[in-house]
């Protein structure tokens, strides 16, 4: 908690002295005269004082939702919603802020949250045992090794060979004709029962002919900045996750305008132990 507020003073004393807050002292520990401020700026600190009153105390109304979705996130297990087993999602770790973010602006605070991965799940794998047994076998492994000497290197040898190919193709085909550069597909389920066991409500389906690492992520910038500068009217200063800034039905059709295919349905029960 110290080192947090530490950072956190230092962070607001170097922002809001920029925008012309707390006087900074010179050596001799006089302050030193008030320097004139550009209007903009002027206007932002005003906007930015504002948001902050009228923003909900806290990004989200339960802090320890956070934590324990978090944490939960990021550990491998049997899903019943999805009737699957799942891996930790590497984006699981930002993710959950930015959704607790929206919840707690969109009066939804306190929800749970969970984000995984699924790979093959059918009766083959073992709904998915077998898939996730042995990615946790590779991150074990590859935990093992990490400390040995010129492992390092090697990683970055076989990255500089295997990966710059890869990469200028996609280049070339997000850059010159905005080509397909892989698949995005994300699945959601959701229940209006707090109860884990409870059957899921409702899901929703998100398919993208773009990779999820560039593609995807580029095309979700541009949508929404299209959006704000189409409506005229900037949600002022603070931070906005793109759902907060745009508006979520808003938000789904501009991105079905750019060939992204979202779907929402009554669940399907899924759950096999």
């Amino acid at each position: 908690k110290g080192l947090d507020a530490a950072k956190s003073s230092a962070l607001g004393a170097f922002t809001f002295g920029m925008l012309g807050g707390a006087k900074p002292k010179n050596k001799s520990g006089e302050k030193k005269p008030k320097a004139a401020r550009p209007p903009e700026l002027l206007d932002l600190q005003k906007a930015v004082s504002k948001d902050k009153e009228a923003a909900p105390r806290g990004y989200a109304p339960d802090s320890d939702a956070v934590g324990e979705n978090l944490r939960w996130s990021l550990v491998p297990g049997y899903s019943k919603m999805a009737g699957c087993f799942c891996l930790p999602h590497i984006m699981a770790g930002i993710n959950t802020h930015v959704v607790h973010r929206t919840a707690a602006q969109e009066g939804y605070g306190g929800l749970a949250y969970r984000e995984r991965m699924r790979g093959p799940s059918g009766a083959g794998s073992l709904y998915g045992a077998i898939p996730t047994l042995t990615g946790l076998a590779g991150a074990a492994i590859i935990g093992l090794l990490v400390p040995l000497p010129y492992f390092s290197t090697g990683v970055r040898k076989l990255v500089d060979g295997w990966n710059p190919p890869r990469t200028q193709l996609v280049r070339d085909k997000a850059f010159a004709g905005y080509a397909s550069t892989g698949k995005t597909l994300a699945r959601g389920l959701g229940s209006a029962a707090r109860d884990w066991g409870a059957a899921p409500d409702v899901e929703v389906t998100m398919h993208c002919d773009y990779d999820p690492g560039l593609g995807f992520t580029m095309l979700s910038a541009c949508v929404v900045a299209s959006q704000l500068a189409a409506r005229g009217d900037a949600p002022g200063g603070g931070f906005r996750t793109a759902v907060c800034a745009v508006g979520g039905e808003a938000l789904a059709e501009a991105m079905k305008s750019a060939g992204v295919r979202i779907a929402v349905r009554p669940a399907e029960v899924r759950s096999r132990l």
